[in-house]
C-alpha cells in the first residue's frame, strides 16, 4: 500500500476541520464557532524541514488558539464515547506542544520540564525513523523529515477523523444532543479574547495607584488562567464586573513587584555596614515601595530619613 503524500494527509485534515465547522455552527444555530480564521501560512511540503516547523506551529495555533474550546469538547467527548481509550488524542496534543516548545525555543534540559519535553520528542522521532539514539538529535536529512512529518500529520488526521465521528454521534443521540450542544454553547459564550482584559487590567492598575506594570504583559501572563476561572463564576454577572474581580486578585497577590534596589545599594548608599541592618531596610523598602510604587531615588531618600532618625 501506497503512503499518502504529506500534502494529502494535511488537506483531509483541512476538509474534516471545515466539515466540524459547519456542522457544529448548524447544529447550535450559529453559536459555535468552532475554529477562528488562523493567521499562519499552510504548510509548503516542497521542503520537509520547513513544511515540519509551519504544521507544528500552525497545528499548535489550532489546538490551543484558534479551536481550543471546540478541541477540548471533543476530546472530552471522544474519550465518553469509548472512540479514544488509549487516549491518542491526548497524547497527539501533548505532542504537539512539546514539538512547538522545542523547536522555537532554547529548552533548559537541565529542569525536569524541559528535560520531559525533549524526551517525548525524541521518542517519538525514534519511533517514527526506528532509531534509538543515546543523545536527542533532530531528523539530518530531507527524507527522514519528511518521515516524521507524514506520521505526525497522519496522527492529526487521525485525530479529527475521530472529532468527526464524534460530532456524528453526539449530535444522534436524541437524549443527550441538545444537553451536549448547550455545554459547547455555554463554553463559547464565556470565551473572552485577550485584547478584552487590557482595558480591565488598565483600569484596575490605575484606581489602585499601581502604574509600574506592563499591561501587555500581565495580559499575556494570566489570559489563560483568568479565563479558566471565569467560567465557574456566575454566568450573570457582567463579563467586566468578574474580570475585575479576578485582575485586582491577581494584582494584589501575586504581582508584587521587588524594589528597583539591592542591598548592596543600601551598603553604598547609606553607609550600612553589611548585616541586619541590611536586610531590615530591603524589608522596610519592600513595604514602602508596595505602598507608594516609586524610582529607586526616592526610595533610598526615604530609607536615609529612617536611617538619620534612628541615629538620632
Amino acid at each position: 500500500m501506497i503512503a499518502k503524500p504529506t500534502a494529502a494527509r494535511f488537506e483531509s485534515l483541512i476538509s474534516k476541520h471545515a466539515q466540524i465547522y459547519d456542522t457544529l455552527l448548524s447544529a447550535t444555530q450559529g453559536n459555535a464557532l468552532a475554529f477562528l480564521p488562523i493567521s499562519l501560512p499552510q504548510p509548503d511540503f516542497s521542503i520537509p524541514i520547513h513544511a515540519f516547523f509551519t504544521s507544528v506551529s500552525w497545528l499548535y495555533v489550532l489546538y490551543n488558539e484558534s479551536g481550543k474550546i471546540t478541541v477540548d469538547f471533543l476530546r472530552e467527548r471522544c474519550e465518553a464515547l469509548g472512540l479514544d481509550p488509549e487516549h491518542l488524542i491526548s497524547k497527539h496534543l501533548n505532542l504537539t506542544n512539546c514539538l512547538r516548545t522545542c523547536l522555537q525555543h532554547n529548552v533548559n534540559t537541565a529542569r525536569i520540564d524541559g528535560a520531559s519535553k525533549f524526551h517525548i520528542c525524541q521518542e517519538y522521532i525514534d519511533d517514527c525513523l526506528g532509531t534509538k539514539q543515546e543523545i536527542f538529535r533532530w531528523p539530518d536529512t530531507p527524507e527522514n523529515w519528511n518521515t516524521v512529518l507524514s506520521r505526525f500529520l497522519g496522527d492529526a488526521e487521525s485525530v479529527f477523523a475521530s472529532f468527526s465521528t464524534g460530532v456524528g454521534m453526539v449530535l444522534a443521540d436524541q437524549e443527550s444532543r441538545d444537553r451536549s450542544l448547550q455545554v459547547l454553547i455555554a463554553r463559547f459564550d464565556k470565551r473572552h479574547f485577550p485584547y478584552e482584559y487590557d482595558d480591565v487590567v488598565e483600569s484596575a492598575c490605575r484606581d489602585l495607584g499601581i502604574d509600574y506594570v506592563d499591561v501587555t504583559i500581565v495580559r499575556n501572563k494570566y489570559y489563560s488562567t483568568w479565563n479558566t476561572k471565569i467560567t465557574l463564576m456566575n454566568t450573570n454577572q457582567d463579563f467586566k464586573y468578574q474580570a475585575r474581580m479576578l485582575v485586582e486578585n491577581t494584582l494584589i497577590r501575586e504581582e508584587q513587584l521587588p524594589p528597583p534596589i539591592t542591598g548592596s545599594d543600601i551598603i553604598n548608599h547609606l553607609q550600612v555596614s553589611p548585616g541586619k541592618d541590611v536586610r531590615r531596610l530591603l524589608n522596610e523598602a519592600y513595604k514602602i515601595y508596595n505602598e507608594n510604587p516609586c524610582d529607586k531615588e526616592a526610595l533610598l531618600t526615604s530609607l536615609r530619613e529612617k536611617v538619620n532618625v534612628q541615629k538620632t
